[in-house]
């Protein structure tokens, strides 16, 4: 038994910056020998990101498919956007299949929308924990939390389906 935690390292890299990074010497060596894992961001399936996963596979280092928006839609899924998550799963399934790629979990980021995050800052921007209380609060009666609160879980259930350990990470 394993005594010691296992490390997943998250990277937001994209495009040439990401290859650079994993191309850095004793990298992926270190990453392998650790037995440490990565979560490769996907807003976009482009050809560096299939390298990236390809790359991090080849030595055997755990990828976790970590499915967001593009920057421009906002990166992470939410209460309005929740059909775009099973959209991103979608395709996601099918860009991995077409380029061969294997992948040990797939995580999703779910946060309020941009636009509701400054509603709780205060000058110096601190969030009281009123207004994230508040927040916590409004989700569950706002009329789309039910039916995301749904979607989300048969997309988790279609993830374990599908084989893979789901991982979700929510801000309130």
């Amino acid at each position: 038994m394993n005594e010691h935690p296992r490390l997943l390292f998250t990277t937001e890299l994209d495009g040439p910056k990401l290859l650079r990074a994993l191309a850095q010497p004793g990298v992926l060596d270190l990453l392998a020998a650790q037995g440490y894992g990565v979560a490769l961001m996907l807003p976009r399936f482009d050809d560096e990101r299939t390298e990236a996963a390809r790359l991090l596979a080849h030595h055997n280092i755990d990828v976790i498919a970590s499915l967001c928006l593009p920057p421009e839609e906002g990166f992470a899924f939410n209460l309005q956007n929740y059909p775009r998550a099973f959209e991103c799963y979608s395709a996601f399934h099918g860009w991995m299949r077409a380029n061969g790629l294997r992948f040990a979990a797939v995580s999703l980021n779910i946060e309020p929308p941009l636009e509701d995050l400054s509603l709780g800052e205060r000058p110096g921007g601190f969030v009281l924990a009123r207004a994230l209380l508040r927040r916590l609060w409004l989700a569950r009666e706002n009329i789309l939390y039910p039916s995301a609160q749904n979607a989300y879980g048969e997309l988790i259930v279609t993830m374990h389906l599908d084989g893979y350990e789901a991982h979700v990470f929510q801000m309130p």
